[in-house]
């Protein structure tokens, strides 16, 4: 894979309490295929107190 490191669900949940799917269920009921990167993560920051992990 040329040094790409991918995160695992399992990663995700430890450091975040929930799964892909679980944030992907989160960032589909607010309607976040239509926001930017920025905008996404500043209400995840807001909404679920996510930091940089």
């Amino acid at each position: 894979m040329g040094g790409t490191k991918l995160t695992s669900d399992d990663a995700v949940r430890t450091a975040t309490g929930q799964g892909f799917g679980e944030w992907g269920e989160v960032l589909d009921a607010w309607g976040a295929r239509g926001q930017g990167h920025r905008e996404i993560v500043g209400r995840l920051v807001e909404e679920h107190r996510l930091g940089n992990w």
